[in-house]
C-alpha cells in the first residue's frame, strides 16, 4: 500500500549501484524481475538497483513529481538506467529529459508495429522481454 501511495519505490536497493533497472506496468515488471534474477545468477557482483514506478507523473511534469534530491536518490546522478515500461518510449524520455543523467537512459516500451500478435511476440517485438532487458543492463 505504501508503494502505491508513494507512486514510486525502490524494491532492491544497493549502495552505489552499477546500474538502475526501473520498471512500470504489469508485464514490464514481471519481465524486469525475471531479468533481475537472471543477472543475480550470472553476474552476482553486478550491483543492480531495482525501482518500480506506479505513477508516471512522479517522474516529472506535475506539481507532485519527485523533487531533484529524491529523484537523484532513486535514479542516481551518473549511473545508467534501463527503464522498461508499458507506455510509449517517448513519454518516458519526455518526462525524464530535464532530469540528471537522462542521456544514460535506455528506454524500452511500446512501439507501434501495426500488427496483432501474441503477448510473447509483443514482448519480444517491443524489446521488453527478460532477455532484451538483461542484454541492455549488461551493455
Amino acid at each position: 500500500l505504501a508503494d502505491v501511495q508513494a507512486g514510486i519505490s525502490i524494491w532492491q536497493d544497493v549502495p552505489n549501484p552499477d546500474v538502475v533497472l526501473a520498471c512500470m506496468g504489469d508485464t514490464p515488471t514481471v519481465e524486469s524481475l525475471a531479468a533481475f534474477k537472471i543477472l543475480q545468477t550470472i553476474m552476482p557482483q553486478l550491483k543492480v538497483r531495482l525501482v518500480n514506478v506506479i505513477d508516471t507523473g512522479k517522474l516529472g511534469g506535475r506539481t507532485d513529481s519527485l523533487d531533484a534530491d529524491s529523484y537523484r536518490r532513486i535514479f542516481t546522478d551518473d549511473k545508467p538506467v534501463v527503464f522498461v515500461s508499458h507506455t510509449y518510449r517517448n513519454l518516458i524520455r519526455a518526462l525524464t529529459a530535464d532530469r540528471p543523467n537522462s542521456h544514460q537512459y535506455i528506454v524500452k516500451g511500446y512501439c507501434e508495429n501495426g500488427a496483432i500478435t501474441t503477448g510473447f511476440d509483443m514482448r519480444v517485438m517491443n524489446e521488453i522481454d527478460r532477455f532484451h532487458i538483461v542484454k541492455d543492463v549488461l551493455k
